[in-house]
């Protein structure tokens, strides 16, 4: 009987919120603070991928150098590539990426964690070039003619 009596005791104060509020979760305005940015606050998606060109000094600063693979577009240098290293400018920061095989004459494949570079030649011989850029987190793509050159 005592048992049943403390037991009634415990149930009850549990019942009538006693010192603990009931959890109901976070409210709509905490959900909202965490939550997606809306569109207006997100990121320029053309952005993500507009190159800009490519300075002497930032080739100087990764090691590249004339004899390395360039791509330019309207006689502006927007890719540096060479061995195992590679730069682009853009967005307005200079990103470096990784060449997944070493760039050729023919072209190259170049990425990093978000941004993927594809360069080919568009005849076997000349340097008429392609390349088209890939942001895989804002989904913007885009491909420019240029020329492609190695070792000039």
């Amino acid at each position: 009987m005592r048992m049943a009596a403390l037991s009634l005791i415990v149930l009850a104060a549990a019942c009538d919120g006693g010192p603990y509020e009931r959890n109901e979760g976070p409210s709509l305005e905490q959900i909202r603070e965490v939550s997606t940015p809306s569109n207006e606050a997100a990121a320029d998606v053309a952005g993500s991928i507009a190159f800009q060109p490519l300075t002497e000094a930032d080739l100087a600063g990764r090691g590249l150098t004339a004899s390395d693979c360039r791509f330019v577009r309207n006689g502006r240098l927007l890719v540096a590539a060479g061995g195992t290293a590679a730069i682009a400018r853009i967005g307005g920061g200079l990103r470096h990426f990784v060449p997944t095989a070493p760039p050729a004459a023919t072209g190259a494949f170049l990425e990093d964690r978000q941004i993927s570079v594809s360069i080919g030649r568009t005849a076997p011989d000349g340097t008429a070039a392609r390349l088209a850029v890939t942001n895989r987190r804002t989904g913007a793509e885009e491909e420019w003619a240029g020329d492609w050159a190695c070792g000039r």
